[in-house]
């Protein structure tokens, strides 16, 4: 079993720690905001301690830790080494579903990115993991395939008002030009070989009689 390591060994910094067995090989690999304070509650009363910790601290022979410079650090430290050393009591994590990645498509015209938790797909492109989703998602709005969207988005809206306005003059020219046609005079002559004007009116006056 474990022993506690000496008072005043451990900092109060943020880091990942591991714990291996007898072999030397990592059985648990976890992550802290205080390093001294987590570790801590590993060495209280057994009796106190989730059965599977409980095992876990009985299996471990020794325990190691490594110090970074912010939680951030720890969750990427801890993910890596959960990653490389496979440990059999992380039954959490193992499978990358607690880690947001950054996905981006490959099999569509316009490429997406977005959040994805879980089993890695075809024609997706991964990056991560990251600590916090809402990283990834200021990522996407600024990528360059959300302006493509919505620059092409744009072009459609404003070609269709375009459209619609060179429709709209096209019908009010017929429309002007049908009511203001001039009104023509025809000649006729008469049986004594004089002339005489006939008026005739427009064809949208005649339409309307």
């Amino acid at each position: 079993m474990v022993q506690r390591p000496p008072a005043g060994t451990i900092p109060d910094e943020p880091g990942s720690y591991q714990f291996k067995d007898v072999d030397g090989r990592v059985i648990y690999v976890g992550k802290a905001a205080s390093l001294r304070q987590r570790l801590s509650n590993y060495f209280s009363d057994p009796a106190t301690l989730h059965p599977r910790t409980a095992q876990m601290v009985a299996t471990a022979e020794t325990v190691e830790w490594i110090q970074v410079r912010n939680e951030v650090e720890a969750l990427m430290l801890e993910f890596s080494l959960i990653k490389q050393h496979r440990p059999r009591f992380n039954i959490r994590l193992r499978d990358d579903k607690s880690y947001p990645f950054m996905a981006v498509t490959l099999d569509e015209e316009w490429p997406r990115a977005m959040v994805m938790r879980g089993r890695k797909r075809k024609g997706v492109r991964y990056f991560g993991p990251y600590g916090h989703a809402y990283a990834i998602r200021c990522c996407c709005a600024r990528s360059p395939s959300a302006h493509a969207r919505r620059a092409s988005s744009t072009r459609t809206t404003a070609s269709a008002g375009r459209a619609s306005c060179s429709t709209s003059r096209s019908v009010r020219a017929r429309v002007s030009a049908r009511s203001t046609r001039p009104t023509t005079t025809r000649s006729s002559t008469n049986c004594s070989g004089s002339s005489m004007a006939t008026p005739t009116t427009s064809s949208s006056a005649s339409r309307g009689r």
